[in-house]
């Protein structure tokens, strides 16, 4: 009788247990982000119930469980493990940074695995802005033209990648003097698929 109501009291709190089980969930989903080349850029990840490893892919590739990120010196998982969060910082952002990321949990115990995507968009800087020509009551015409530097992006194995080099040009036609003016060119990658 004894053992028979030792069972008893065993399954009932297994099943006690199973009931009051929560699976892990994102209490805070990474969001998209536009950032300024050379500004900080941080990707939000926060688990409740966490119970698996937490990393960061970027473009389908494992930065490992690390908060320092091997090869990668300006990104570094910040945040308060205790309550499960691990945001993504990267410091003085490139357009090398720009790429699709994701917060992955580990499966545990009866957890299942849990991700979450976002993007990273990272607004390159005018290397120069040349005034072409330009005389009052004329026209005048501004090029921005971007460097090397920013037209490329580092190729994986198996990727190809197309690069449309294209000046900008700003023209204004009868300028006056209340055209002057600060004016700003911003680049971006734009990846072909």
């Amino acid at each position: 009788m004894c053992a028979t109501t030792r069972n008893l009291v065993a399954v009932l709190c297994a099943l006690a247990c199973v009931a009051g089980f929560q699976q892990q969930y994102f209490r805070i989903v990474p969001r998209s982000l536009r950032v300024h080349e050379g500004s900080e850029a941080v990707l939000e990840c926060a688990v409740a119930n966490l119970a698996g490893q937490v990393q960061w892919a970027k473009d389908g590739f494992a930065l490992g469980f690390s908060s320092v990120i091997p090869g990668y010196p300006r990104y570094t998982m910040i945040g308060d493990r205790r309550h499960g969060v691990y945001n993504l910082r990267i410091v003085n952002s490139t357009l090398e940074d720009e790429a699709e990321y994701q917060c992955q949990v580990g499966p545990a115990q009866m957890h299942k695995v849990i991700r979450a995507n976002a993007s990273l968009t990272v607004i390159g800087k005018c290397v120069y802005l040349r005034i072409v020509n330009s005389t009052l009551g004329d026209e005048a015409e501004y090029q921005c033209q971007v460097g090397p530097a920013q037209m490329h992006k580092v190729i994986r194995a198996n990727a190809s990648l197309t690069v449309i080099c294209k000046c900008v040009y700003l023209r204004i036609v009868n300028s006056t003097l209340e055209d002057e003016a600060e004016y700003q060119c911003q680049v971006s990658v734009l990846t072909l698929g």
